[in-house]
């Protein structure tokens, strides 16, 4: 599986290689099984992300706005990067102090 959830505090949520609807499903079914009220996201071993693992994202982003908090990128692959810069979902995220991966 290209995801592992640390459940403990702070939540941490490591993406690598390739997500896409393959992955989506069981992404989200690990997600909502803990309580999100804070959640750091490693991602600088993603090679690729379509819109349904996007999607889990998102989702994920309004379980954690319910606690007044948003996802921290810890780390961003520039493929991952790329894709959210270009669909202008990067203003979503708190990317500022991420660790950029040179790919």
């Amino acid at each position: 599986m290209p995801f592992e959830l640390q459940t403990h505090e702070p939540m941490r949520l490591i993406l690598s290689g390739e997500l896409d609807l393959s992955d989506a499903p069981d992404l989200k079914r690990v997600l909502d099984e803990h309580e999100l009220t804070a959640l750091e996201i490693a991602a600088a071993e993603v090679d690729y992300m379509d819109s349904s693992a996007i999607s889990v994202l998102l989702h994920a982003r309004k379980l954690v706005a319910a606690h007044g908090n948003t996802i921290r990128f810890v780390s961003i692959s520039q493929a991952l990067e790329h894709i959210l810069t270009s669909s202008h979902l990067h203003t979503l995220f708190d990317l500022d102090d991420a660790a950029r991966s040179a790919d």
